[in-house]
Formats: structure tokens, sequence, C-alpha cells
């Protein structure tokens, strides 16, 4: 308990989930306490993310005084992430991306700001800049007109 470093992986296999109780009877996701590093443990769960977002809100329970806390030391660490190295970190990386990874149907959101920081010459920007492009086809088929 609260000793991040102590049980990390299992076999070598880092964990996907980490889940506590509250005394109100609501159980919290602490996955981000434990993990050394948040972005490895997205990329892991990039297919069971929506189901587990939907379980931890279920099983939520009441709010108590400490989720504001806790909400806040989460952000931190998420802040405190350091910027990938690689372009390939750039590819598969939650947070940041760089415009020479993106796909074809990807783009930049033309108000995207730049992060502070630079790789390899380009920019870097925040992942939720990034806007999926799709055909006249696709939006004709979701009953929309272009």
């Amino acid at each position: 308990v609260d000793e991040p470093d102590v049980g990390w992986t299992r076999r070598g296999v880092p964990m996907h989930y980490v889940a506590g109780a509250t005394a109100g009877g609501g159980i919290r996701d602490l996955t981000w306490r434990y993990s050394p590093s948040l972005s490895a443990v997205q990329r892991m769960r990039k297919t069971w993310d929506k189901w587990w977002k939907g379980l931890m809100q279920v099983l939520n329970g009441p709010t108590t005084p400490g989720d504001a806390v806790d909400e806040e030391a989460r952000y931190q660490k998420w802040m405190s992430e350091p910027m990938p190295t690689t372009s390939q970190g750039f590819r598969s990386h939650p947070k940041y991306v760089v415009e020479s990874v993106l796909g074809k149907t990807q783009a930049l959101h033309p108000a995207a700001e730049p992060v502070p920081g630079a790789f390899a010459g380009e920019y870097v920007y925040l992942r939720s800049d990034v806007s999926q492009l799709r055909t006249e086809q696709y939006w004709e088929k979701s009953g929309r007109r272009v």
C-alpha cells in the first residue's frame, strides 16, 4: 500500500489495472498511483479503456474528501510525464504528437498551439489537437451533408 515501486510488475509483465476500495464502499482506479509511466498504462489499456472507465463509473460510490487530492496528484503526475525521445514514441504516445507521424486520415486542428519543446526540428502538439478526417461518403452514411 502506498509503495509505488513495489510489485508493479508480476513475472515481468506490468499490471494494467489497480483498484482500491474507499471507506464509503466505492471502488477507485489507483493505477496512476502505482504506475511508473502513465503513458505506458494508456497504451496497454487501449482496447479495454472504455470498458474500464464505464466500470469505474458504476462502482465509484460516493465522493470522498480525498478524491480532490487524488485528482490533483494524478493530474500533476500526468503533466510531469516526459516527452518521447523517438519518432516511434510519438507515434503511439497518448499525450504528445508531431506532425510527421500523423496518418493520412489525421490532421492537426487549425487552432492547435505547439507545446513548449521540439523534436528533430518539429513542433510538438497535444494528441487532443488531432482530428480524424472523414470522406464525403462517410458523412453521407451518417446522415449528414457535406
